[in-house]
């Protein structure tokens, strides 16, 4: 009677079974931008200290990018592999190669990056964070919107930055705005006077920086050491010395949640450096689905339901799918700096 009770028995308690889902994060912990890594391994660990882990556990796996393409790739095949990853995690331009790697092993790609065309390429990836063309749009509406009809953009040359001032002088040709001056440089390079110099030759009613951090802080000095009353707008959500700002409007791609952001103090006695909340809201968003399986689901099921997203309130503040549900776009929300903080502008 006992054998014939657990034969009886044994289906439902296989069915009730705990499961894990893998995920494989290749992110840069060290290098030039390991900054931005480490900010985002800090907010998947954050969103993964509160979910409910008690029917389905999830294990972190860490690699080291370096943001290295070769290393990236090496990075996702060990993942795939021999950790046999669910998901596999990505970032910025490193995602390109991982793509069609995480499609041919039938495993979930999730990539914080503003280009959604791997998203529209490939069926397993999703793209999280508002695209380079709202980002371009909304940038010139409030330029618009400020009076400002001249134009100049000093930009960095590489994929990212290109495509947004691509984008950026389209919508000023069909806005019938004036661009005076178009000019790009390589990250390596540290002296921009020239280029400034030639920005304010034709005397812009503004300077669009397509650049972040100390490059971005370098040239709003360089041209306030021309013209200190200079508009200056560009990409100010990673940390730079506000004070060559102040007056700024500029538009951010997600604006964290404040008390998210005290959490974050809390923990780790700094700031966020860049995407925390969207690495935090990502765990929360894809962790969701399978919660609601018994048994882990199948991928294809997995794209399915993310897929059927449609808004998402979260650390990063209102997320909404586009692309056929395939980006999960941030919103972009016009911000001023006013005593050396950021703020919400009031237009």
């Amino acid at each position: 009677m006992k054998y014939f009770l657990l034969l009886f028995l044994l289906p439902n308690i296989i069915f009730a079974q705990d499961y894990t889902v893998r995920w494989g994060i290749v992110m840069p912990l060290s290098g030039p931008v390991a900054e931005s890594g480490i900010d985002i391994r800090r907010g998947f660990e954050m969103a993964f200290s509160k979910i409910d882990q008690s029917k389905v556990k999830h294990e972190l796996i860490f690699e080291d990018s370096q943001y290295d393409m070769k290393n990236a790739v090496s990075a996702a095949n060990k993942l795939v592999s021999s950790d046999k990853v669910d998901i596999i995690v990505a970032l910025w331009d490193t995602a390109d190669p991982i793509a069609p790697i995480a499609e041919k092993h039938g495993v979930i790609h999730a990539s914080i990056r503003w280009n959604s065309n791997l998203a529209s390429s490939f069926k397993n990836t999703f793209t999280f964070e508002s695209t380079y063309e709202e980002y371009a749009r909304k940038t010139i509406s409030l330029i618009e919107k400020l009076g400002h009809k001249k134009i100049a953009i000093l930009n960095q040359e590489s994929a990212g930055w290109n495509l947004s001032k691509d984008k950026m002088e389209e919508f000023i040709r069909e806005k019938g705005l004036d661009l005076v001056s178009s000019q790009s440089y390589l990250s390596s390079e540290t002296d921009h006077r020239v280029l400034v110099l030639k920005a304010l030759k034709n005397k812009p009613d503004i300077v669009i920086i397509n650049d972040v951090g100390s490059n971005l802080d370098q040239i709003a000095r360089q041209i306030r050491a021309i013209n200190k009353d200079q508009h200056i707008t560009g990409y100010l959500g990673y940390p730079v010395d506000l004070s060559q700002l102040e007056g700024t409007y500029y538009i951010t791609q997600l604006l964290p949640e404040n008390s998210f952001v005290e959490e974050y103090k809390k923990i780790y006695k700094q700031d966020i450096y860049s995407r925390a909340s969207l690495a935090y809201d990502m765990a929360n968003i894809i962790s969701s689905v399978y919660f609601k399986y018994k048994s882990k689901p199948t991928t294809a099921i997995v794209v399915k339901d993310l897929k059927a997203f449609n808004q998402y309130k979260g650390a990063s503040g209102n997320i909404t799918t586009v692309n056929g549900g395939k980006t999960f776009s941030t919103e972009c929300t016009e911000m001023k700096v006013q005593n050396s903080k950021r703020v919400k502008a009031n237009l």
